[in-house]
């Protein structure tokens, strides 16, 4: 039998009991310092412990003595080692409480783990101070405890001492522990008296060499390089804490070096209480008493004040707006199963928090109470730092979220999971949306300042860069987004608005400032709720992610500010008119931006065309307004009027180019006679009508002198043709200068060797003809002048004579018009033997003396051109075009010489068959086809016409209907006659007559 076993009286043996071996507790701790980095989370961890036992203040100092190095055996002055120095002291003004000096020996559980607003719950924390010391010693209220991680028994491994009884503890150095404490922050030889001190003191002796617990040996350098990790979260480390309202770094001689404190704004002086009377609020708002929500904000104040080595202080102050809150009457019955879960044992508490200062720099970051460590880019792409409660990894460095691997089934099985993807979706929100609310409540206390306005439109998340992990945010708060007013117009005195009621300045037009600033007038004038959101809010309302597609289908109806919407709301009213010369220029330019294939019918109506005069006048389709050059512009001086702006923006000036191309409305370029048009206008407003010519006196006219000279220059490349109604060629007269027609005859006296004889100038007269003395060069040099002013050569005297005849063109027309049948016949006697030669004969083919056919009327040889056919018998039918009367000799003859062509009957009939033939009723075409086949002799032999006649439908039958030759018999066939009865196979009516048929047979042959 084994000697450890024994047999009891009823021969019964009992097992062997033994506990199960551990590691020592270095290498427990070694464990926990590689979950904890060694950096700033070594500070965050006192912190979150000071905190925790509702300290408010926070204190920091380096003790770079190296003091208490004096070798002494570990026997005598066991506790010498912890007074050693350079130490780092961290001093909070809580008192440890009986539970806080229980936990702060626990190695992996904590006193506070099953309270849900405690942030450091799990007991790690505070070992990460390992990496700097291997004996820590903290000093509370009235107890004192150094721990030893290396002794071999584990229950003394942590060593309390009373304060007041310090010297009369077995192996206390009491003058070596003085020199290690030396007054900091209060502690002096008064605490050892009284035996208490008012707070917790942390000392920590820096590891100078590496030991069995680490490696990790700390100077002064690293000490800065964690002071420098601190003060880079410190200004936001008080965001999210209930308790803690100032951490104080200093250097040895107790001055400061760093501060934070988080303070009342000076236009709220209340903030502070509240969070304090929040704190409170939080003890009784329990896991059994969560009916109702807790909610707190704040607008603080972040004050950092630094100091350098001489002194010198720098402040810096960043006010913030805070929205904390417990929910309990708005969880869902699957979170609130999870806020009760004694496992997890968290609480549903968040918040969010927003600068009031724009800095560039800003990225939403992540807090469970105390920052997670910053990183290069925002880990949430929210424009707000978020806190909550978050299940985080183990070493609390981040939130913890479902591996990417991880299957559905194990997520759900992840209480902790779960936790995170519920109070993101529920708690935080409803706690942003809160925020957002409050932040547009503030703004409208406040009269709606920009700089607040702002704030609110910062807060708003843009979705491209929200983080995929926290995009479950979006949907519960961009839904309850959507039915809150959360868009600012400053019409009405400045209002919030729900944004289907709102008209949103579109962002990505790129719309120049001063235009933005007319758009933003004309709607105040109009009295349009006109929006200026940024443009990651549009694009909230406008490309809402597939995610949110079927959500927001329907609640994101939004106007924009665009040229359609403009146009139509400047159609309302004439407000516009009022507008400025360069703002409506600005408008215009807006408008014509639309980017659409019918992007310029925006204008019409609208009073926005500039004009050279100044005016703006509609867009519309009818009238005329040209645009020109500037040179062109300056010739036409009194037609501004007809002319758009020439000093245009390059791109509204392309843009009317545009329009004039695609004909839209009434701009149209300069062709010559729309040039000529313009300077008769000019002529009329600026020269002296003196009947046959304009007079233009020099010394009083507006216009310039050389102003003839500069027109005749831009003619050079322009035909005349186009001018010959204008007062264009100069006559001078002392000042004054008179100006003739181009259509006006006239010939130059005298030409280089060519002069005309005086007889023959004083005789020009009696046919209108203007004789010139000269002609300036100016003139003379265009290419066409001659085709006008006629040179004194035989040719050129020729031509002015046919010119004479062509000019009779007003005559000819009141002749034509007024004149009766004997005047007429009168011409045609008078013209009867004449030789038509080129010279004339434009007038005499315009003349209208020549009787047409059939109507008797009179006509000219340029309208009818073509004699009727000369016959005994009238033709049956009406002709199928107009033709001239052949029947009076005379008139036949003249014709011809004038060069009138003759009309067959044929060719009538072959005219009418080929190409006219349904323009006649059935009772003509039976007529004209009667005549055919009753002079069938004369025709029969036009073989053209005859295969026409056969497929044409014209002899009636008995059912009434026309039919084809081919298709119809011979009723003088009995027999056939006889076998069809009374089918309607036979020709009736006047082609049924035996003469008829004797045709009619020649067509069927």
């Amino acid at each position: 039998m084994d000697g450890d076993e024994e047999e009891n009286s009823d021969g019964e043996m009992e097992p062997e009991y033994s506990g199960l071996e551990q590691p020592p507790l270095t290498r427990m701790l070694k464990n926990i310092l590689s979950e904890y980095p060694d950096d700033g989370q070594i500070l965050k961890e006192l912190i979150q412990n000071a905190e925790d036992a509702g300290a408010s203040v926070v204190k920091i100092m380096f003790d770079s003595r190296n003091v208490n190095q004096e070798s002494c055996s570990e026997k005598k002055k066991p506790f010498n080692k912890y007074f050693k120095g350079p130490a780092l002291f961290f001093h909070n003004n809580a008192v440890f409480s009986e539970e806080d000096w229980r936990g702060i020996k626990m190695l992996y559980s904590s006193v506070k783990e099953l309270d849900p607003l405690k942030v450091g719950r799990f007991g790690l924390g505070f070992k990460s101070v390992f990496h700097i010391t291997d004996y820590p010693m903290i000093v509370s209220g009235t107890k004192l405890l150094v721990i030893n991680p290396y002794t071999t028994y584990s229950d003394k491994v942590c060593t309390s001492f009373q304060l007041n009884r310090l010297d009369k503890y077995k192996g206390m150095d009491i003058d070596a522990f003085r020199v290690a404490f030396n007054n900091v922050f209060g502690f002096g030889q008064e605490t050892i008296v009284n035996g208490e001190y008012k707070g917790t003191l942390f000392r920590f002796p820096l590891r100078q060499i590496g030991t069995e617990l680490s490696g990790n040996v700390y100077n002064e350098e690293k000490i800065e390089n964690l002071f420098e990790s601190f003060t880079t979260e410190a200004p936001i480390t008080l965001l999210f804490l209930k308790h803690l309202e100032e951490m104080t770094l200093y250097r040895q001689n107790n001055e400061p070096q760093y501060r934070v404190q988080i303070k009342d704004l000076r236009s709220e002086t209340r903030s502070i209480e509240q969070r304090r009377r929040f704190c409170k609020e939080l003890q009784s708002f329990t896991r059994s008493n969560i009916s109702s929500d807790l909610i707190c904000s704040l607008h603080v104040n972040i004050r950092v004040e630094s100091h350098d080595r001489r002194g010198v202080a720098k402040i810096e102050n960043k006010s913030w707006f805070i929205v904390n809150a417990v929910l309990g009457k708005t969880m869902s019955p699957e979170f609130r199963k999870l806020s009760q879960d004694k496992d997890l044992s968290y609480s549903p508490y968040v918040g969010i928090a927003i600068p009031y200062e724009d800095t560039m720099d800003f990225q939403g970051h992540i807090f469970c109470f105390l920052p997670l460590p910053l990183e290069q880019r925002s880990p949430t792409g929210f424009p707000v730092h978020v806190n909550g409660f978050f299940a985080l990894s183990q070493n609390r460095r981040h939130v913890k979220w479902p591996s990417a691997d991880l299957k559905q089934s194990a997520i759900n099985a992840d209480k902790s999971l779960q936790w995170n993807q519920a109070l993101i979706r529920e708690a935080l929100s409803q706690v942003y949306l809160i925020m957002v609310q409050q932040l547009i409540s503030r703004c409208t206390e406040k009269h709606n300042p920009d700089d607040l306005v702002k704030v609110v439109y910062r807060s708003i998340p843009r979705l491209g860069d929200v983080d995929v992990k926290w995009r479950i945010i979006l949907e519960p708060l961009l839904t309850n987004l959507l039915k809150t007013k959360f868009v600012y117009t400053e019409n009405n005195g400045g209002q919030w608005i729900h944004h289907n009621d709102a008209v949103f300045e579109c962002p990505h037009s790129g719309t120049d400032g001063e235009i933005r600033g007319t758009l933003r007038q004309i709607m105040t004038q109009y009295q349009q709720n006109l929006t200026i959101i940024p443009a990651h809010v549009t694009d909230l309302l406008l490309e809402t992610p597939t995610f949110l597609s079927r959500l927001l289908r329907g609640n994101t109806s939004m106007t924009l500010l665009s040229p359609a919407f403009l146009a139509n709301l400047l159609r309302r009213g004439s407000t516009y008119e009022n507008c400025s010369a360069a703002q409506k220029l600005q408008l215009l330019q807006y408008l014509m931006c639309e980017d659409s294939d019918d992007q310029y019918s925006l204008l019409k109506d609208l009073k926005l065309l500039p004009l050279e005069d100044g005016r703006f006048v509609k867009f519309e389709t009818s009238g005329s307004v040209y645009m020109c050059s500037k040179r062109t512009a300056t010739l036409v001086p009194g037609c501004e009027g007809k002319l758009v702006k020439v000093d245009l923006p390059e791109g509204i000036k392309q843009h009317l180019k545009q329009i004039k191309l695609t004909g839209t409305f009434q701009i149209k370029g300069l062709n010559n006679p729309r040039v000529a048009s313009l300077l008769r206008q000019c002529m009329d407003r600026n020269l002296t009508d003196s009947g046959s010519y304009k007079s233009w006196d020099t010394t009083r006219s507006s216009l310039p002198r050389d102003w003839l000279k500069n027109l005749w220059s831009m003619l050079t490349d322009m035909s005349l043709e186009d001018f010959t109604d204008l007062h264009l060629v100069p006559e001078e007269h002392g000042k004054y200068i008179h100006l003739h027609k181009l259509s006006e005859l006239m010939i130059v006296k005298s030409h280089k060797s060519n002069k005309l004889p005086d007889d023959l100038c004083r005789s020009m007269d009696r046919f209108s003809v203007k004789v010139l003395p000269c002609i300036p060069s100016f003139v003379e040099s265009h290419p066409e002048i001659t085709m006008f002013v006629h040179n004194p050569t035989k040719d050129s005297f020729l031509n002015m004579l046919d010119r004479l005849a062509a000019n009779n063109s007003g005559y000819l027309k009141g002749f034509n018009t007024n004149a009766g049948k004997a005047e007429r016949v009168a011409w045609q006697k008078f013209l009867e033997n004449l030789e038509i030669w080129d010279v004339g004969r434009r007038s005499l083919e315009r003349i209208q003396i020549f009787e047409e056919y059939q109507t008797g009327s009179f006509t000219s040889i340029s309208e009818v051109g073509v004699l009727a056919p000369q016959h005994r018998y009238n033709f049956p039918i009406k002709y199928p075009r107009r033709l001239l009367s052949s029947s009076d000799p005379r008139q036949y003859k003249l014709a011809q010489k004038l060069g009138a062509q003759q009309c067959t009957e044929e060719d009538a009939i072959e005219e009418i068959l080929s190409t006219k033939w349904y323009s006649y009723s059935d009772s003509d075409k039976k007529k004209l086809m009667l005549h055919f086949v009753q002079y069938i002799h004369q025709f029969k032999r036009n073989y053209k016409l005859m295969d026409l006649a056969r497929k044409t439908s014209f002899i009636p039958t008995s059912r009434g209907d026309l039919r084809k030759p081919s298709e119809l018999y011979d009723p003088d066939i009995n027999q056939l006659k006889a076998l069809v009865g009374s089918e309607p196979i036979f020709p009736v009516e006047n082609f049924s007559s035996s003469d008829v048929l004797v045709g009619l047979r020649v067509v069927w042959v």
